[in-house]
């Protein structure tokens, strides 16, 4: 194989010959693959093969409630989606919720929607655990 590769101090794509390529773009191999070719070959050939890979965004809670289930507390996850599971020993517990489809949000923005905590994830899990009622949300990435 043969790749190219535009180093910062030139304006030029220098070739590297390689036995092989590794995509480790994440999330976005998809994009990496497409770039390089792979998905635009003929239908049935590993060239025309798509790397089924698309970015998606997650937000990811952290919270304090001292009532809070136990030390035993098991990773729960809830039939709507919310999950939650204790983190250590001080009364922190962390969660989420994966967005449906029409709340999908864009992955190249790299902030957290603190309302989608309120809107959506904490009414289930104050359902599910009453204490959480008073959580207090201590971070979130």
């Amino acid at each position: 194989y043969e790749v190219h590769v535009k180093m910062d101090n030139s304006l030029e794509y220098q070739p590297v010959e390689c036995a092989i390529v590794i995509n480790a773009a994440g999330a976005w191999s998809g994009q990496v693959a497409e770039l390089a070719g792979i998905g635009k070959g003929p239908p049935g050939t590993l060239q025309g093969t798509k790397l089924p890979v698309e970015p998606r965004k997650r937000y990811v809670y952290m919270w304090h409630c001292p009532q809070g289930p136990g030390l035993e507390t098991p990773l729960v996850t809830d039939t709507n989606g919310v999950y939650f599971r204790r983190e250590g020993l001080g009364n922190n517990y962390v969660g989420g919720r994966s967005p449906t489809e029409e709340e999908e949000p864009d992955p190249a923005d790299l902030e957290v929607d603190h309302d989608f905590f309120q809107n959506k994830v904490w009414p289930h899990l104050a359902q599910r655990v009453p204490a959480f009622e008073g959580l207090k949300v201590t971070g979130r990435w």
